[in-house]
């Protein structure tokens, strides 16, 4: 993402153009949206469950990413879509490790815990190659990303933003809320 913030918009790959020290400075609003999704979720999670909450940040996910789609030729567009996309993180990470712990019995909670780490680390791992792969697929041969790949890009995790979202709400449905954090 960051290499799409600094591509120039004349030129192939139709970037925002942006010098390295506002790439930083466009990145910091996304990551305390993340924190300010994090403080949120026991709030949320208490009034309306820790599923829900699960069901927001996919929600937020497919909203931020689709918005990429369609916004990123715009600086304003690609922030707003980042601010969103950014809740996401936040909300499902605070309310997965919840859920599940909560699910599972006590004497097994920290065995329950390490699957989940161990879930997240090789989820984010496939995630990572799955992206990378993506935009190297897209490459020119100036070693610069094109349009095609940060689109390809957002679709897949817009696609999967409709995946985890469709999974929350059949969550929320067949379960419940998740309202008392102790099943």
């Amino acid at each position: 993402k960051g290499q799409f913030r600094a591509l120039d918009p004349a030129k192939p790959g139709s970037g925002l153009g942006l010098p390295a020290s506002r790439i930083s400075l466009v990145s910091l609003p996304v990551l305390v949206m993340t924190m300010i999704a994090v403080s949120l979720t026991p709030r949320i999670g208490r009034h309306w469950g820790y599923r829900c909450a699960i069901l927001v940040g996919a929600a937020c996910n497919l909203a931020g990413f689709a918005g990429l789609l369609v916004l990123h030729a715009s600086l304003v567009g690609y922030v707003a879509s980042m601010l969103v996309a950014g809740l996401g993180p936040g909300f499902v990470a605070a309310s997965t490790r919840t859920v599940v712990v909560s699910e599972i019995g006590g004497d097994e909670a920290s065995t329950g815990s390490g699957i989940y780490e161990m879930a997240i680390s090789v989820g984010g791992a496939f995630g990572s190659a799955t992206i990378s792969a993506i935009l190297s697929s897209h490459t020119g041969s100036s070693g610069v990303v094109g349009l095609g790949g940060f689109t390809w890009m957002w679709a897949v995790c817009s696609a999967l933003g409709i995946i985890s979202t469709s999974a929350g709400v059949f969550s929320v449905v067949r379960f419940g809320r998740g309202t008392d954090v102790t099943g």
